[in-house]
């Protein structure tokens, strides 16, 4: 290192890995020791850069404070870190950045491996300590990644943010492990559970996001995120393992299986319907627009016009068909299938007020289902799978699509599990008056209410409409059990 009298400006740079060790001692152990050194010679530190992050290359971008000392310093100053791992562990950018200090005339020191590179023996023993930081940082690599393995496969959340609904818990009192552990986050959570109750009631993607816009606009929202949110497993409880398997995660469900599979069914029933109408559609005014059904296929239905070609959009004639041209089910006046449904909707909501009035009637005996068998089978058959794929008889993209099957067959296993273990939503007194309540509102407003609020309605009240010409529609209603269970999301 150059003589005292020539030193300018003397910097010291202290850096620990983590937030934890940060509110430790080691910070102020490393700055005490690099300013015994400067007292030593007659400086004093000008300034300390200090700061709690990795040291390794992937973290380089993040460390603010050793981008702006290497920006500041100049010609006759000192830059004094304790030891060159605190300088960084990264070998490349060790040697690099120190062998630009001292060709722009800044003289560098580590003061616990009494190390200056100006010399030949710190020279030297700067090129050693990059060799041994190498071997170094590929052993924390292994390690880091060995670690995160582990937790993944017992089911720790290690995927970055957390998603809605959920935080991370602070650092301060808590431990690297539990840090790992996501807890509920009240007020997200309600908007998840909103979201998925809009879902089970009809409401299309667009439909979710424009509420959530309006309603919730310090969120960032868009139509991939809402689409995500609704088939996140992580919602049910669960993780990701190594193997791309969902397993029991160590958090908090926010929904359970039942809600989940049915959220999975609306999702699966609109996109057979395609895009949602445009405001400007010809079709936007159409009752059955994202509901109807063909009759025989069960396809969903397309739109097509017929005359006013020549005579004004006001003479056409409009039709529902069937994409697959079912003998029966092309071209099926909307003026004559759109009334009867309107017909029958006012009549099933005098039904569903007498069904939800009178309360729960007595229920035959459930089919009796062999949970425990069926969660052992199907968990075979996703390790005939994984076992398939390492002995190289599937590629990835096939058992992706596999292991998916299996999810979803173990959703709707965990509904049923659910639905069972569970009493009748009709027992709960308050469950059916609030439904009664919404039954009763959209009976009121029914007949006075545009088609798009009446549409909306129709959602609520029904699976599917299935009509064929020359026959009468279908609906398929849902129960009185179901709907009053829509109160419980």
């Amino acid at each position: 290192m150059s003589g005292a009298g020539t030193v300018g400006r003397v910097f010291g740079y202290a850096r620990v890995s983590s937030e934890d060790q940060a509110r430790g001692t080691s910070l102020q152990d490393q700055q005490d020791a690099i300013s015994a050194y400067a007292k030593a010679r007659g400086l004093k530190v000008t300034r300390f850069y200090v700061e709690a992050e990795s040291a390794v290359y992937e973290r380089i971008e993040k460390r603010e404070q050793i981008q702006l000392l290497l920006k500041e310093a100049r010609k006759g100053d000192l830059v004094v870190c304790d030891k060159l791992d605190r300088w960084s562990r990264d070998p490349e950018f060790t040697y690099g950045s120190i062998r630009r200090l001292l060709e722009a005339g800044v003289s560098f020191y580590a003061v616990g491996d009494r190390c200056d590179p100006s010399t030949r023996d710190g020279d030297t023993m700067l090129g050693v300590r990059v060799l041994v930081a190498r071997e170094e940082h590929k052993r924390i690599k292994e390690r880091t990644v060995g670690t995160r393995r582990l937790l993944r496969d017992r089911g720790y959340y290690i995927d970055g943010l957390a998603p809605i609904g959920y935080v991370r818990p602070p650092r301060k009192g808590v431990s690297r492990l539990e840090h790992n552990v996501l807890i509920v986050d009240a007020d997200g959570a309600a908007i998840v559970r909103e979201m998925y109750r809009m879902c089970i009631r009809g409401a299309a993607i667009g439909t979710i996001l424009d509420h959530l816009t309006k309603t919730y606009r310090h969120r960032g929202w868009d139509k991939k995120l809402v689409n995500k949110t609704l088939r996140h497993r992580i919602y049910l409880g669960e993780t990701k393992d190594t193997r791309g398997v969902w397993i029991k995660g160590m958090h908090e469900p926010l929904i359970d299986a039942d809600v989940f599979a049915r959220a999975q069914a609306a999702l699966d029933s609109r996109r057979l319907v395609g895009a949602a109408p445009q405001a400007g559609s010809r079709t936007k005014d159409w009752l059955l627009r994202e509901i109807g059904r063909c009759g025989r296929c069960g396809a969903r239905l397309g739109a097509s016009y017929g005359g006013g070609f020549y005579t004004g959009a006001k003479n056409y004639t409009y039709y529902y068909r069937c994409h697959r041209a079912c003998p029966g089910s092309h071209y099926m006046q909307v003026k004559h299938f759109d009334p009867l449904v309107a017909d029958m909707t006012l009549a099933r909501l005098v039904e569903l007020r007498d069904e939800l009035g009178r309360g729960p009637e007595p229920q035959k005996p459930a089919k009796t289902v062999d949970f425990v068998a069926e969660r052992v089978r199907l968990q075979k058959k996703r390790e005939r799978f994984l076992e398939a794929f390492s002995d190289a008889g599937m590629t990835k993209a096939e058992l992706v699509a596999s292991l998916a099957k299996v999810d979803e067959a173990r959703t709707r296993l965990e509904s049923k599990a659910a639905q069972q273990a569970r009493p009748s939503p009709l027992e709960n007194a308050g469950l059916r008056r609030e439904a009664l309540l919404r039954i009763e509102n959209i009976k009121t407003i029914w007949k006075r209410a545009d088609r798009q609020v009446q549409r909306a309605a129709l959602h609520e009240l029904a699976h599917a409409v299935r009509i064929e010409r020359d026959r009468d529609p279908v609906v398929e209603w849902r129960s009185a059990e179901e709907i009053a269970g829509d109160e419980r999301l």
